[in-house]
């Protein structure tokens, strides 16, 4: 069957359906033959039994029509003109004529009817003989003799014809029922031929539908067989294109040679054309996406038609989002060199591009500004400048939050440093409580430490100089004093020393004073006088300590100045250190003082 496998549809079809109608046309005729079969069954039955069955009761009518007008003749005997009764008879006669003609259309009927044998020819031709025998005896037997007696008057007479009339008219009436049912029973006879005739077309008919039917399925069944499975192949082809599914089985061996078989083929290449071209987008998205390669192209020469024109209109897309990153890579490069920038304006949809570098450029500048003032700001001190989050979306907002967030994170700490550092210079010792991490961690630590340092060397000091006031000459400071405050240390225990030393041996020279009080009230003035300078001493000694107070004021002062720079807290130390020694100056000049009493004790002395 692979030879008509390989014919076209179109040959198929005519071949397939051209069968159908040789064999419907060929039971077609067969039932037209039937049908006039039946047609002149019919025919013959309304030409012939029918027909003569017609005339047979025409004839009827007319002998009734003879018979009541001799009735007529008779009940008008001598009560009418002859010329009445010459006109009765006249028409009784023209009945008779009519007759006689029907009778002789009834024989040729008879003779003319194919489907009588010669003996039914016979014997019908025989009764139509008996008939016009029994209606010439009627009319020579009663209406002529009839007539007579009636123009005579004789009613008599004329009732007695009409008793013979009866006896006549009986036989004839006889012999026209034979002849009506002999007409019937050919009538009925000839209508079951027909009627067996038309049912034997009828089946032809219903045989020649069902034949039709049946080799119209069959042959239906067997065309959609051979057609179904390529056109449901090329289906299922078609389905997994449209799904994206093109790894499908492609056996061009057994595809047929008609229609269907050079779209199959057809398809077939498609898919390979589809799965090149995917190939090569694939290996574009490959090269450009991963490698990176820009300038990867489709080969376009490998495809033809509006496939070509396809791979060229990709490659020309390519092209322009190429140089449209390039553009895109020229303004970004020349932005980040800090250069003013405008991109070459793009055509189509493609100018929101523009619109975004341009918004992009715009929100730089002024990122980039407000960055610049808040730097500036911070680098003159002012660290309560923030930059305005509001202006910015997204991103640059986060960034602007995180810039004044940093600022923030580093004027929190260094106002406090200030505040602590100011409180120091104003003799208010307390420490920083502020939670901070990395290096202000360690500067709070740092001050925290300089703050308790500071303050338990003044609180030391001060108990030192207070007893000292109060005259206890003994004390001393024991713990070890770090740093430029090691000299305070010694200076103070050497005054504390000087002035027991100085004190112990003028309470002894007191006491020879007071021995020898009389040789000396001479020189008592000198001595108020000695007193006096040894109270100015004294009060150069107070005057120290006050300017020992105001180094460290001095010193609290300086290290207030080193808040405002971090990096400058060193350079505040070390000018504090300066004070330091400034004050150990001092300590040294009030134990040069503490010498003179010494000398003046000993002056009081000699």
């Amino acid at each position: 069957m692979m030879w008509f496998k390989n014919m076209k549809i179109r040959t198929k079809l005519l071949i397939s359906f051209g069968a159908v109608i040789v064999i419907v046309m060929a039971l077609s005729a067969l039932a037209i033959t039937e049908l006039r079969n039946i047609d002149n069954t019919y025919s013959n039955l309304l030409k012939h039994p029918v027909e003569g069955e017609v005339t047979l009761l025409q004839l009827r009518g007319e002998f009734r029509t003879m018979r009541r007008i001799i009735n007529g003749i008779a009940a008008w005997t001598g009560t009418e003109t002859n010329a009445y009764l010459d006109n009765l008879y006249n028409t009784a006669v023209t009945s008779y004529n009519n007759c006689e003609k029907l009778l002789q259309d009834y024989e040729n009927n008879i003779e003319t009817n194919d489907q009588y044998n010669d003996d039914d020819k016979t014997m019908r031709l025989g009764m139509s003989e008996n008939c016009r025998s029994v209606i010439q005896r009627y009319k020579s037997e009663i209406l002529d003799p009839i007539i007579v007696v009636a123009r005579t008057g004789d009613r008599i007479q004329t009732l007695e014809y009409l008793g013979q009339a009866s006896i006549i008219a009986d036989e004839l009436a006889e012999l026209i029922d034979i002849m009506l049912g002999a007409a019937e029973n050919a009538a009925e006879t000839q209508s079951k031929d027909a009627t067996d005739s038309a049912n034997v077309a009828v089946n032809i008919l219903i045989g020649i539908a069902l034949a039709a039917i049946f080799l119209s399925f069959i042959l239906a069944l067997f065309i959609a067989s051979i057609i179904q499975k390529p056109i449901q192949r090329l289906v299922d082809v078609s389905s997994n294109v449209l799904k994206g599914n093109l790894h499908i089985n492609m056996d061009r061996k057994n595809v047929a040679k008609d229609e269907i078989g050079a779209l199959t083929l057809d398809m077939y290449e498609l898919v390979d054309v589809i799965k090149t071209m995917i190939a090569e987008l694939s290996a574009a998205h490959h090269e450009i996406n991963e490698v990176g390669d820009f300038e990867y192209r489709l080969d376009a020469k490998k495809y033809s038609g509006s496939y070509k024109e396809m791979a060229e209109s990709i490659n020309a897309s390519f092209d322009g989002f190429t140089d449209d990153i390039m553009e895109l890579l020229r303004g970004v490069t020349e932005m980040g060199d800090g250069k003013n920038v405008s991109l070459k304006k793009m055509p189509g949809k493609k100018i929101v591009i523009n619109e975004k570098f341009d918004v992009l450029g715009n929100t730089l500048e002024a990122i980039s500004g407000s960055i610049n003032t808040l730097a500036k700001s911070a680098a003159e001190g002012k660290l309560d400048v923030r930059i305005d989050t509001a202006r910015f979306k997204g991103g640059w907002a986060e960034i602007s939050e995180g810039l004044n967030a940093l600022v923030t994170a580093v004027a929190t700490p260094l106002s406090e440093i200030e505040s602590t550092l100011n409180a120091m210079s104003n003799g208010i010792f307390h420490k920083m409580t502020g939670n901070y991490k990395g290096a202000f961690d360690s500067v709070e630590r740092a001050v925290n430490a300089t703050e308790e340092n500071t303050l338990s060397y003044v609180n030391e000091i001060s108990e030192t100089l207070g007893a000292m006031s109060e005259g206890d000459l003994t004390i001393s400071i024991d713990r070890d004093y770090n740093g430029i405050y090691a000299p305070i240390k010694q200076a103070l225990n050497k005054i504390s020393e000087s002035l027991n030393s100085t004190m112990s041996e003028i309470k002894s020279s007191s006491e020879q004073v007071l021995s020898g009080a009389s040789q000396i009230s001479i020189s008592a003035q000198h001595l108020a006088d000695g007193a006096s300078k040894q109270a100015s001493s004294i009060e150069e000694l107070n005057a120290s300590i006050e300017m020992i107070n105001d180094k460290i004021q001095s010193n609290s002062e300086r290290a207030d100045s080193a808040n405002e720079l971090s990096q400058k807290a060193n350079q505040h130390a070390q000018a504090g250190t300066g004070e330091m020694k400034a004050m150990v100056s001092s300590m040294e000049g009030i134990n040069d003082s503490s010498t003179d009493i010494s000398k003046i004790i000993k002056v009081i002395e000699d």
